[in-house]
């Protein structure tokens, strides 16, 4: 048995594990016991305050590199072009987030893993600026989670007081919600335009002493749209009681480099649809790449009539409707999370439907993201065109439920009440 405490997060763990087992104690109980042994009242006190102890992200050498790509065809030109950048990380990206986790909208959107080293944005971006702003987004957020071993996290009410989203920090903007594994809390990361934050200054304060929460903001600016006075600006906010502490996700940020902004495009640029091959590609190809003809990983091969399929024809009326609907409503927070949802299902059902000879690439890039409307940014429609809306998502659902089971297509459609009810109460 020890006779010195142990002083990391790995170290208290293990103490807790041979107590438990040379006791013959649950092991909930020798958490409890080694956290008194240690100097704590708890076991997850001793969790948070030794993990404040250590060094978050920052130790390992920064070898691991990352490739993201994107396509894109300028509307107007019609010419085409092929964008990469890369940034190192100090793991493999697939040891930094589970697959399901990267199917969590934002930044990570329309990522494909095409190597251990390479993922591509699945979307023909209409200018060669978006698809470098995509690049950059994806990897600034990748420079996050390496730094921080935070993960995204789809419990929204865990980052509020009281678990409300009425209690949430005012002036928010760009907000997303992370979870910490090694404290088990959450982290609300919070990207406003530095000037909205400045003038929320002192109304910030008064939130986070009248909610007991942690307001820290690194020197590195984010993840959003960093860049200059007016730029997004990075905070981090967290439960005193309940999150993880700050100060050693702020130490780990801070040793970041620059962040990639596509105003200081460093990545590179080619003419056409090519398609970039990695490192990692080539090892996994014996040295002899032969370039796809996409760089999406291949839709399985037709097997003939299916009940849980639509006409490409019907897809691609549904992807009008809902990229009108969006863009008319995208201020509606109720509509455009579950709008986004909807679209990006749809759109990986209509790939899995369809082999690349029966739906080309770039026929099925245009389907539910690409020739989007304008978005509009308004807070509030007229009743006229509300239930407008409200009849063209009766009419998806309808069709939803036309071409596909009931169970494949529950989800779905109750997402869909869901956004018709939000619709009907938008004032």
């Amino acid at each position: 048995m020890l006779n010195t405490p142990p002083s990391t997060v790995d170290g208290l763990k293990r103490h807790s594990k041979k107590l438990s087992k040379s006791l013959g104690i649950p092991l909930h109980q020798a958490q409890a016991q080694a956290a008194v042994f240690c100097g704590y009242p708890t076991f997850a006190v001793a969790l948070k305050s030794l993990s404040a102890k250590q060094p978050v992200g920052s130790a390992p050498t920064r070898k691991h590199r990352l490739h993201v790509s994107a396509w894109w065809t300028d509307r107007e030109t019609r010419q085409s072009g092929r964008e990469v950048w890369w940034v190192d990380l100090s793991a493999p990206y697939t040891q930094l987030l589970t697959p399901s986790q990267m199917r969590l909208p934002g930044a990570f959107a329309r990522l494909t893993p095409l190597a251990k080293d390479h993922l591509f944005i699945d979307y023909r971006h209409d200018s060669q600026e978006r698809a470098q702003h995509h690049i950059c987004h994806a990897l600034r957020t990748w420079l996050f989670v390496d730094a921080t071993k935070l993960r995204p996290s789809t419990t929204h009410s865990r980052v509020y007081p009281e678990g409300k989203s009425s209690n949430a920090i005012p002036g928010r903007d760009h907000y997303s919600g992370w979870y910490d594994p090694i404290t088990k809390g959450y982290v609300f990361v919070d990207e406003p335009y530095e000037p909205a934050a400045l003038r929320k200054a002192a109304d910030r304060a008064q939130w986070s002493n009248q909610h007991q929460y942690d307001i820290a903001k690194p020197q590195w600016p984010g993840m959003y749209l960093p860049g200059g006075q007016s730029g997004s600006r990075l905070y981090l906010v967290a439960s005193k009681k309940n999150g993880p502490p700050l100060a050693p996700l702020v130490k780990s940020l801070d040793k970041l480099p620059a962040p990639p902004v596509s105003e200081a495009w460093k990545g590179d640029s080619a003419q056409g649809l090519s398609h970039f091959v990695s490192p990692g590609e080539t090892d996994a190809q014996g040295n002899k790449p032969e370039p796809p003809k996409t760089p999406t990983a291949p839709p399985p091969a037709h097997r003939g009539k299916q009940p849980n399929r639509m006409p490409i024809e019907t897809h691609e009326v549904l992807g009008k409707l809902l990229k009108d609907v969006n863009a008319d409503t995208y201020m509606r927070e109720g509509v455009r999370n579950r709008m986004a949802t909807l679209r990006g299902t749809l759109d990986s059902w209509i790939q899995n439907e369809y082999s690349v000879n029966e739906l080309p690439f770039e026929r099925f890039t245009e389907v539910y993201f690409g020739d989007t409307p304008r978005t509009r940014f308004e807070k509030s429609l007229p009743l006229h065109q509300r239930e407008a809306h409200m009849a063209t998502l009766a009419d998806v659902k309808q069709t939803l439920e036309q071409h596909y089971t009931p169970t494949k297509v529950r989800a779905l459609t109750n997402r869909i009440d869901q956004m018709m009810k939000s619709l009907s109460t938008w004032k």
